[in-house]
């Protein structure tokens, strides 16, 4: 007896540590519904509004997905967030356990209830759909209306593609472009033009160069303002890969000006008719006026980044952006005008070589706009090989422009560290163009946008049917194309399968009816129809377990 109970215990210990652990790796992943994976809650005290969220163990939200009516301006976060890298997203802000914001209710309107949008994913690979939360306001509990306010948070000002550290950007943008050779030794004359350190006192030198930047500044603020305008008018364009090549190439033959290899430059039509235009210096109106004009011709040297400020801009579509950038642009290049009016050139260093160096390197920073680009147009495999590819040719361009503009002492260091940076990325773009085509995709699915084409096939097909719930903002869905089905076992598998992919990026009204009728919980969610019925595989699943999942 004793003999038969320790062979039991044996025998369940075996049982559950072995067997147990192959149920639970080839059973399909249990997940949460949205409401118990993210408990939301929202709680009005006058003019605050408080938004909680309770997180699951195993979940977590994404921080740029919170948004109040597809803003997400005015939130306050009084949680940390954590960094979490994803690699087709890079680094991201996310919340577990718990996620807790305010909001200014004197900031929006009112009238109507507010949607609060979220949006999270499992670390099992699930991405859920966003969630769209409507909250009725009791205008009641609110003061009467003030002007509103600008958020002054740390979190506003300096978060992730902040308008703050794009002007900051901007305006180290253009202190840069007042060293490069065509615009460092004029400064002294322009001075002088302007009517500026002629022998007036310091002050009134100074309040004429100040006159002259804010006229250049007000200048290249309506342009920004303008190119915004229009960008934000044809953004759709910017999705298409025609304008996506047009524009990388356009960046590739600014920065070959930057280079010496072609000089880009207003007309000379437009050049003419703004020197016909004589004002006096020495007034602060003629100096602000000289700097409006200004503004309207850009140097050989500048022509180049300046157009590339101004692709920015458009293809950002943000008109408040649009008209700081530009102005924070033309004060930076404008700020040593305002130091040789004060002083003189002592504070300038002294013109030489090295300022086509500096020029140089802005030609680098537009060929890397230009990658962003055409990187846009490419598979996913390509990226790799090509940013090894820029920054090998970037390595060997400072070697070639250290050794034709800076000094012999300087040379021998920049050639060292630019050859080891050349070789270390020649050898990892081999690498990864090795990898060309490895990744590609072997199933090749059909792209649907027709809900109830969908649902029909899904209810009643003469063969099997594998319908693939795609979204670009779910990462597992990616994993599926990269290391699922790009595998010849997964090929072979489903043969004979029709395949149909249906984008729900957008999450439509059709997009959420469709998923909710066939009981869609979230992404990646691949249904298949056999004689059986539907089979919902949620998800991701390498090749060997997909493979099995399927044939359940």
């Amino acid at each position: 007896m004793f003999r038969l109970i320790i062979s039991i215990i044996i025998l369940s210990v075996f049982s559950s540590g072995v067997f147990g652990q192959n149920l639970t790796r080839y059973s399909e992943p249990r997940f949460l519904p949205h409401e118990e994976a993210f408990q939301f809650m929202s709680e009005q005290n006058g003019e605050t509004l408080t938004l909680t969220w309770s997180i699951a163990p195993g979940y977590y939200l994404y921080k740029d997905k919170i948004t109040i009516n597809d803003d997400p301006a005015g939130l306050v976060f009084s949680q940390n967030h954590e960094s979490h890298y994803d690699e087709y997203f890079g680094s991201v802000d996310i919340f577990r356990l718990q996620a807790k914001a305010t909001i200014n209710l004197l900031n929006l309107d009112t009238s109507k209830p507010i949607t609060i949008t979220y949006q999270g994913c499992a670390e099992e690979g699930l991405c859920y759909q966003p969630v769209f939360q409507d909250i009725k306001i009791d205008t009641s509990l609110l003061p009467e209306p003030a002007s509103k306010s600008f958020d002054l948070s740390p979190d506003s000002l300096f978060g992730s593609n902040s308008m703050m550290l794009v002007t900051l950007g901007f305006f180290v943008l253009g202190l840069a472009l007042a060293f490069t050779p065509c615009v460092l030794p004029m400064l002294p004359i322009l001075a002088g033009v302007v009517g500026a350190n002629q022998g007036r006192g310091v002050k009134r030198s100074l309040a004429l160069a100040i006159s002259y930047s804010q006229g250049m500044a007000i200048t290249f603020t309506g342009i920004g303002i303008v190119v915004a305008l229009l960008g934000a008018q044809f953004s759709a364009l910017f999705q298409s890969t025609f304008v996506l090549v047009f524009i990388s190439m356009l960046f590739v033959l600014l920065a070959l000006s930057m280079f010496g290899a072609l000089t880009v430059q207003a007309p000379l039509w437009w050049q003419n008719a703004i020197n016909t235009i004589k004002v006096k210096g020495g007034s602060i109106s003629g100096a602000f006026f000289i700097g409006a004009t200004s503004g309207l011709i850009a140097s050989p040297c500048t022509t180049a980044p300046l157009s590339g400020a101004l692709l920015y801009i458009a293809q950002s579509g943000d008109v408040l952006q649009g008209g700081t950038a530009l102005y924070a642009l033309a004060f930076g290049m404008t700020l040593p005008l305002i130091a040789v009016s004060v002083s003189g050139a002592k504070l300038l260093p002294k013109p030489g070589p090295w300022m086509n160096f500096v020029k140089g390197l802005f030609g680098i920073a537009l060929l890397g706009l230009g990658v962003t680009f055409i990187e846009r147009t490419l598979p996913l495999s390509y990226s790799a090989p090509l940013w090894y590819g820029f920054i090998s040719l970037s390595a060997l361009i400072i070697a070639w422009l250290s050794r034709q503009h800076l000094s012999t002492r300087v040379i021998g260091r920049t050639s060292i560290t630019s050859a080891l940076v050349a070789v270390t990325s020649l050898v990892l773009f081999a690498q990864s163009l090795m990898q060309v085509g490895h990744d590609s995709v072997l199933v090749k699915f059909e792209s649907f946008s027709d809900h109830e084409k969908v649902a029909q096939l899904l209810q009643k097909s003469d063969q099997p049917v594998l319908v693939d719930f795609y979204a670009d903002w779910c990462v597992a869905c990616k994993d599926y194309e990269r290391y699922t089905f790009s595998h010849p076992d997964v090929a072979e598998a489903l043969e004979g399968y029709r395949l149909v992919k249906i984008d729900v990026t957008k999450m439509t009204e059709k997009d959420r009816e469709l998923m909710q009728q066939f009981n869609v919980m979230g992404l990646p969610t691949l249904l298949h129809r056999e004689e059986e019925g539907i089979k919902s595989i949620t998800g991701f699943y390498y090749h060997d377990a997909f493979i099995e999942e399927l044939q359940k």
